[in-house]
């Protein structure tokens, strides 16, 4: 049976346990002992460099969100130029004069009783225009 014993017994006996083993472990021990700060330290620092820096770390989780941002954007106004394009083909299946009229002008139609004018300015009349 074993009698309890304090912690500086304890010690006691590790540092006796040490003496024991050789003093190459004992060595060891003082230098963790003496270290340990620094070494949870640069640990720390380590692990931190290596969440940050990685391929699927938070340097790139980063990245993706602000892609992200950008692509619902993008789908946004995807979503806006579709709707625009679907009321026009609507407005053209249903034979709707006006939107007949004006995809037929867009596309440089004329009626049969128009008469077209082309002007033609010379080009320093352009130029002098232009801001």
């Amino acid at each position: 049976m074993t009698l309890p014993c304090t912690p500086a017994q304890k010690w006691a006996m590790a540092a006796d346990s040490d003496r024991s083993q050789g003093p190459e472990l004992a060595r060891l021990r003082s230098f963790f002992s003496r270290y340990r700060n620094w070494l949870i330290l640069s640990g720390g620092l380590i692990a931190l460099l290596i969440f940050l820096l990685v391929d699927n770390g938070i340097l790139r989780h980063a990245e993706l969100r602000g892609r992200i941002a950008d692509l619902k954007a993008r789908r946004f106004s995807a979503q806006a130029e579709i709707k625009r394009y679907q009321e026009m083909v609507d407005g053209l299946e249903e034979g709707d004069s006006l939107s007949i009229e004006a995809e037929a002008r867009r596309l440089g139609m004329v009626r049969p009783d128009e008469h077209v004018y082309w002007i033609e300015l010379p080009e320093d009349t352009l130029k002098a225009r232009k801001p």
